[in-house]
Order: structure tokens, then sequence, then C-alpha cells
């Protein structure tokens, strides 16, 4: 009892120690469960000037410091600051912003974008940068717009080997040289090429579509040759043929030697004396316009006994050269003698 009473004035007094040290008891458990903000704040609340309020509040900032670094969002770090505006991180979190705002200027990667880094940053770790960056879009832009004005498949391909901002203009110009080039040449082996070159490219269905029209033009064009071939090839085709050409002599002779009667009939006073000139006339006439067709008949027959020696004489260009002329020889022949005989008095 005398023990007691030199360490305590007073029962009250040992009271209160027992409570205190009830209280440090309380206060050292909550802290060693306080691994979370959560239960850092709980502490905190509970034990505001207490033994590790310090700490706990230094604890609470570095956890937080670690979530902000985990989002790395701008907004993240902004947070951050406006709480902890004099916090142990608060620079490396503005340096964090910076960069983030830098990388997503390089990602817009446009005057505007970097300008307005500029206006934010004038004096920021990325400054440099951003005014070279500026340059080269500047230079790149007075490039494209040179290799416009060219306008080539070689200036748009100089632009692409050096810059990229309008590469999918550039290759749509290119695509586009090629495909006039395409249908201007109008051949399978062009539009191969262009297929080559861009398999599933803009004009694609027009490719295709013409492709498929000169497979089918070949398809005709060897069916005629095969005919005009297999006609030549037949000695009664030949007689036909000349029998045909003999019956349009004599069937637009007659009417033309007529036509010739009427027309001179009132322009001789003694048409009756002079009937054998009129009549004549008219034959010359004919006759001028008949003279057209002998040396093509003759031709023919040489090409007929020949042709089997020269295969030049059997492609389709051929075929199509001596049927044209031979058609155009019959019109112009009758037209000729024609105009012999309206331009005679």
């Amino acid at each position: 009892m005398m023990e007691w009473y030199c360490q305590f004035k007073s029962l009250d007094d040992y009271k209160s120690y027992l409570q205190n040290k009830s209280e440090d008891v309380k206060e050292e458990e909550a802290w060693r469960e306080a691994k979370t903000i959560k239960a850092l704040e709980a502490y905190l609340a509970q034990y505001p000037k207490g033994k590790y309020a310090k700490q706990a509040k230094e604890k609470i900032e570095d956890l937080r410091w670690k979530n902000v670094k985990l989002k790395n969002t701008i907004e993240s770090y902004q947070n951050y600051i406006n709480k902890y505006p004099n916090g142990k991180y608060i620079r490396e979190a503005k340096s964090n912003i910076e960069y983030l705002v830098w990388d997503s200027t390089k990602k817009n990667n446009t005057v505007d974008a970097y300008e307005n880094y500029l206006k934010n940053y004038p004096t920021g770790e990325y400054a440099q940068q951003a005014k070279e960056a500026i340059e080269e879009i500047l230079d790149e832009v007075l490039f494209w717009e040179k290799a416009k004005k060219i306008n080539t498949i070689k200036a748009y391909e100089e632009y692409l080997n050096k810059y990229m901002r309008f590469e999918r203009e550039a290759n749509r110009k290119i695509e586009d040289f090629i495909w006039d080039d395409a249908k201007k040449q109008n051949t399978i082996s062009a539009y191969q090429r262009y297929l080559n070159k861009y398999p599933k490219g803009l004009y694609k269905p027009f490719v295709d579509r013409n492709i498929q029209r000169i497979r089918n033009q070949r398809i005709r064009n060897q069916s005629f040759i095969n005919k005009f071939n297999s006609a030549l090839d037949n000695e009664n085709f030949i007689v036909e043929a000349l029998d045909n050409i003999f019956l349009i002599i004599v069937t637009f002779g007659i009417p033309f030697i007529i036509f010739v009667f009427i027309r001179y009939k009132y322009h001789y006073p003694d048409f009756e004396n002079q009937i054998f000139n009129i009549f004549g006339l008219a034959v010359m006439g004919f006759l001028s316009s008949t003279a057209f067709l002998f040396p093509f008949l003759g031709v023919w027959q040489i090409i007929y006994n020949i042709r089997k020696k020269i295969p030049f004489l059997k492609n389709p260009f051929f075929a199509y050269i001596f049927l044209s002329i031979l058609a155009l020889s019959l019109i112009l022949g009758f037209f000729f003698g024609l105009w012999i005989v309206i331009s005679m008095k």
C-alpha cells in the first residue's frame, strides 16, 4: 500500500493512469491495423493528435501518390496537386502532367497542338522540340503543295519518301494516275498491272468489268476470223462472191444508165442525133465507178492462192482492213462515177 501511495498521489491519479494506459494500448492496436487510406483516416479521426498522427498523414499521401501513378492521367495528377499543393511529390506530379500533355501533342501532330503546348509551357522541357516540329510541318505542307502543283506519280512518290502526313491523299493520286493509264491502254495487261498494285483498289469493279469486256471482244473477233478463214478456204465462196459483185454491178448499172439518159434528154436539142454520145457517156461513168472494184477482185484471187503460205493474212487486222477497203471501194466507186456524169455537160 505504501508503494502505491509513493507512485500516485491519489486514487484518482491511479485511475487516470489506468485509463491512459488503456488508450495507449488501443492507439497502438489501431496504428498496427492501419494499412489502407481508409484505416489511416479512421486512426486520424480517432487520434488527431496521436503518437502516430504525423506518420499517418505521410503514409496517406504516399498511398494516394501510388494510386495516382497507377492511373497516370492528367486529371489524377491535378487532383493530387490540388490536395497537396506543398506535397513531397508535387514536382514529379507537375512534370508528369507536362509529359502527358506533350505526348498528346505529339499524337495530334498539328501546328495548333504544338502552339498550344508552347503557350502553356513556353520554357517547358519539350519547348524546343515543339518549335522544331512546327517548322517540319510547315516544310511538309510546302512540299505537298509543290507535289500537287507538279501532279505526277514521281512527285507524289518523292513526297511519300520523305513525309507521311498526306500519305492517303498521295496514294490516291498515284492510284488515279495508274487507273487513267490503264484506261488509255485498254488492255488486259494494263488492267492486270493495276490489280497487282491495288488488289482491293477503288477501281477494281471497273477493272474486272473491262477485262471481261475485252475477253468477250476477243472471242467475237476470233469467231469472225475463223469464219473469214473458213470462207477463204472454200472455193465456192470465191465464186459466190464474184457472182454477187457482178449482180451488184448489173443492179446499179442499169438504173445508172437510165438516169443519164433522163438527165441529158433536155440538155441536148438534138437528143435523137446525140443518143449514141449520151449512151457512151453513161457507159463511161458506169465503167469509171466499177473500175474501183476490179483491182480488189484481183487481190482477192491472189490472197486465196498465197494465204496458206503467209500466216499474217490470217490475223484479225488483215481481215478487217481488207473487207473495210472492199466496202469503201464499192461506195466511193459508185459516187465517183455519179460525180463524173453529173459534172459533164
